[in-house]
């Protein structure tokens, strides 16, 4: 169970979170699939497997997996910061 505390101190708010940051590891695999047919459309197909639940998840476009990894991080992908920080 996670406790957070709020402090107020001149007009800042402050959050206190009891435990480390949620880290999660995928590995993101990415193919091309290709019409039969000459000049036919080209789609990409994704997979991402969780290396400690050995479980692999497929996903017919870029969307169906984004929206997965919003749900997995917490909240829709425009709540979904991008850090440059490792």
């Amino acid at each position: 169970m996670q406790i957070i505390e709020i402090e107020a101190n001149a007009g800042v708010l402050r959050v206190i979170h009891n435990e480390p940051p949620r880290y999660r590891a995928f590995m993101l695999r990415c193919w091309e699939v290709r019409s039969p047919d000459p000049g036919g459309l080209t789609t990409w197909r994704f997979s991402l497997e969780d290396p400690d639940a050995r479980q692999r998840l497929g996903f017919a476009d870029l969307e169906a997996l984004v929206a997965f990894l919003g749900d997995e991080l917490g909240g829709p992908p425009s709540r979904v910061g991008v850090s440059s920080n490792s």
